[in-house]
């Protein structure tokens, strides 16, 4: 669904009156666990009665498989008439109720049960109608409840209007999202307000009569149009895709109607359009017909369109904006291709798989909002990434102290919000795209559309599978993101130097949003810093973590750092200050990480800092296959470098060299900056996560003269070596280095093989 600029003006002016401009969009004390707990159901009294009976059967014991909707809109009275007969399956043992929706100023006539047998109707509450069935039902038993009723539907939400277009035609048509169907239908539903099931979705057969003067749209195919007396006419529609009760809907009015194909590999699929006759021009066809490309775009990015056995349909009513009912969206106008592909969007991403409970909505709209982008990035004759990011900047929330989650909703306004379900939503999805990366995220989307297709599912759903496709834990992304309010704003500076001969970028990142932002005040987020170099360019990425946070970077040459400069993050700034000096780290060591001596081992080991710091023996240890190795340490301030001097060359073994943490600033007195991910892995260094603390454990090997194929050291070569190897090169750990040229590649692969047939 999305509104148009008025049309969200005045539900805005109204959540101002109604429940407060700002109610639900940020939690109080916006910690994990308060975030967690507000968005878990809201505590009911289970002693009153009509309470027990609404969690009872009111939506988790009950399965509606199929609604038989027969109704006649009578322009003339703004009324309805007619009747639902739901075919129902007991998720329980021993139901012996079942509740239904329809406010109470629609006037029920009957209730039947099984096609024959009348039952007792309660209202209860505004719109809660009880019925006594004729027995108790087991878990997987099946009966059919017929409701005839009649009544003037009250203007909820906009869930039923009738008008009159400018040609003097009756125009009857319907938008129930969220708590609207109630009003001019029976159905299974949640009340006004409540934080609603959207997962139990049933098929549907949808007769409307109305006057022979105007045509009716809906959702599936048209199955038939029957001529009555008294100058009216009977469209009978139906769908056999299961579909969400605030999806049901028709629009009755003088319209053109035609079809145009989408044709797609395996068949042909027609797309039904249907404007209003007053307004039917070449220029509104053309824009109307643009969904058929955009078909294919998604098809592409999300899979075959969900509806592809029925329709597509696109017609216009004169609701300020558009909705998405399944298999046929009404929009008002259709001069915006961004409207368009958002409704079409929202067939995979609200129809097919939908939000279960309002307060997910953005799995809806963010979604749809986003696909607007995806059109951008991927339409026909489109630059692509560029302007994918044009039309995210377009999509910036003007506000991002709310959260995406709707904690509060309690109102139409309140659900719906254009700055946090929908902008900020659609960002959450692009910041996902950017974390994992293009293939695994089309991969989550696909998993996600397998998992609920025909269904729907939760935050906690999405982001379960995301993470499950992914390989991360994506839990600290959805709350900071989804669940707290905020946004990052980041501040950075730097410093080029040279260090031993080689250069380095000194960087920090510091986050300066406010502290109730995030989690505990922070964003952990991937930030790509764009290095410009007198040669070009190179993009290093950095896991930021913390709200001030230090990298040292090896360059080729002064660099100039940009701060995500693709724009895959929502932050509110982006800004330059003085380099603040942080902890030391260390850049470069002899041996390398990972290295190797063939049969004699060094009699001296250096380690390089990124700047001068204070240093001795004490804060220096190597331990190899005998225990500790004495030393004496040598300290150059000019050069960082401390220098192990050892009484006799190392023996054959593997060696481990400790920097310890206690080694800190000579200027500032901060420690060590030393994690590395693997002491035998090359390449990583410079150490450290950016702040201080960690020892620095820098691994390497002096492998004996003879027989160094017997890698697990049992004294012969065999085949246990051979597997040894293969895991040590499938790694590419530097020890399957077999010709030391400080790769790991096909050729140690040769010459660990000609050693091991040579054997020892």
């Amino acid at each position: 669904m999305i509104m148009n600029t008025r049309a969200r003006a005045c539900v805005a002016a109204v959540a101002v009156v109604l429940a407060g401009a700002a109610r639900g969009d940020e939690p109080p004390n916006p910690t994990c666990s308060h975030a967690k707990a507000l968005r878990a159901p809201r505590p009911v009294d289970p002693e009153l009665p009509w309470v027990s009976r609404m969690l009872r059967e009111a939506m988790p014991l009950t399965d509606v498989l199929h609604n038989d909707l027969d109704i006649e809109v009578l322009p003339a009275t703004s009324s309805v008439a007619g009747g639902n007969t739901m075919t129902v399956k007991s998720l329980a043992d021993g139901l012996r109720e079942f509740t239904f929706r329809l406010r109470g100023n629609m006037t029920i006539s009957a209730c039947v049960l099984n096609g024959s047998t009348p039952a007792a109707c309660q209202l209860v509450g505004t719109t809660a109608r009880v019925v006594t069935l004729d027995r108790a039902y087991d878990r997987g038993e099946v009966f059919t409840l017929k409701v005839s009723y009649s009544g003037v539907p009250a203007r909820i939400d906009d869930a039923i209007t009738f008008s009159t277009t400018p040609d003097g035609f009756p125009n009857i048509y319907t938008l129930s999202q969220p708590f609207g169907a109630s009003a001019w239908w029976p159905c299974k539903d949640v009340d006004y307000g409540q934080l609603g099931d959207n997962s139990d979705k049933a098929t549907l057969d949808f007769a409307v009569t109305v006057p022979a003067s105007i045509s009716v749209t809906a959702n599936g195919m048209l199955v038939g149009v029957d001529d009555l007396d008294g100058a009216r006419r009977r469209y009978r529609w139906a769908t056999s895709y299961p579909m969400a009760t605030y999806l049901v809907a028709f629009s009755a009015g003088k319209y053109s109607t035609w079809t145009r194909p989408f044709d797609y590999a395996g068949g042909s699929m027609p797309v039904e359009f249907n404007l209003y006759a007053y307004a039917d021009s070449p220029t509104r066809r053309a824009n109307m017909e643009k969904v058929i490309p955009m078909l294919g775009t998604f098809g592409g990015a999300y899979g075959l369109y969900p509806f592809i056995a029925e329709k597509y349909g696109l017609y216009q009513f004169g609701w300020g904006g558009g909705m998405e009912h399944q298999t046929n969206t009404g929009q008002c106008c259709f001069n915006s291709e961004w409207l368009s592909a958002h409704e079409l969007a929202h067939q995979w991403w609200g129809d097919d798989v939908t939000c279960r409970t309002w307060g997910d909505i953005w799995l809806n709209e963010g979604f749809a909002t986003y696909s607007e982008a995806i059109w951008e990035e991927r339409k026909p004759g489109s630059p692509g990434a560029s302007a994918l990011r044009a039309a995210m900047s377009n999509r910036r929330p003007g506000s991002v102290s709310g959260t995406v989650y709707r904690y509060d909703t309690s109102s139409f306004g309140s659900i719906f919000s254009g700055t946090y379900a929908y902008n900020k939503g659609a960002w959450v999805v692009h910041m996902l795209r950017g974390v994992v990366g293009d293939e695994r995220f089309f991969d989550i989307l696909a998993a996600w559309r397998n998992a609920y297709s025909g269904s729907a599912g939760t935050t906690d759903d999405f982001a379960a599978i995301a993470s499950s496709v992914s390989g991360l834990d994506l839990t600290r992304f959805f709350d900071q993101w989804v669940y707290l309010g905020g946004a990052p704003a980041y501040t950075y500076g730097f410093q080029n130097v040279t260090i031993g001969g080689q250069r380095y970028l000194r960087l920090h990142i510091r986050q300066t949003q406010q502290t109730s932002y995030g989690v505990d005040g922070v964003f952990e987020m991937p930030i790509t810093a764009r290095l410009s170099i007198a040669s070009g360019s190179v993009d290093v990425v950095l896991e930021n973590s913390a709200r001030l946070q230090h990298y040292v970077i090896s360059v080729t040459g002064p660099a100039t750092p940009a701060i995500d400069p693709d724009n895959w993050i929502l932050w509110t700034n982006v800004s330059a200050e003085s380099y603040i000096p942080g902890p030391p780290k260390v850049v470069s060591a002899d041996p390398a990480v990972g290295a190797w001596y063939a049969a004699v081992g060094p009699s001296s080991l250096s380690v390089t800092f990124s700047e001068d710091v204070s240093v001795d023996a004490g804060k220096l240890g190597l331990t190899g296959p005998a225990g500790p190795v004495p030393f004496t340490v040598a300290y150059d301030p000019a050069k960082f470098t401390a220098t192990l001097l050892l009484a006799e060359a190392l023996s054959p073994g593997v060696y481990a060299l400790s920097v310890s943490d206690s080694i800190t600033s000579a200027a500032s007195g901060i420690p060590l900056d030393g994690e590395i991910a693997d002491p035998f892995r090359a390449g990583s260094l410079p150490s450290g996560d950016g702040l201080p603390m960690g020892t620095t454990i820098i691994g390497f090997e002096v492998r004996a003269a003879a027989c160094r194929v017997d890698l697990n050291g049992d004294g012969t070569v065999s085949f246990a070596d051979y597997l040894e190897f293969l895991s040590l090169f499938d790694a590419l750990d530097a020890r399957a280095d077999f010709d030391g040229d400080g790769t790991v590649n096909f050729s140690d692969y040769l010459q660990f093989l000609n050693e091991f047939e040579a054997g020892c």
